[in-house]
């Protein structure tokens, strides 16, 4: 999986005016989780002015929704 999203990674830094038609199938519910597991915790919170704790609590479920659509 990350070695599809460094080669995406890759190609967009190379080809700035590249147009990527979907990356949908690249997101796992997994990778969502890992990605929220790496983000500082101590930013602000978003525009819904959840924290990341608070999102952390309900991160499965909230995730699981999101891949749902």
């Amino acid at each position: 999986m990350e070695t599809k999203l460094a080669k995406i990674a890759q190609v967009a830094k190379e080809r700035p005016k590249e147009q990527f038609t979907s990356l949908a199938h690249l997101i796992s519910l997994d990778m969502l989780l890992k990605c929220h597991r790496e983000l500082s915790s101590n930013k602000a919170p978003g525009i819904d002015a959840i924290t990341k704790a608070r999102y952390e609590e309900k991160s499965r479920k909230t995730s699981r929704d999101f891949m749902k659509g």
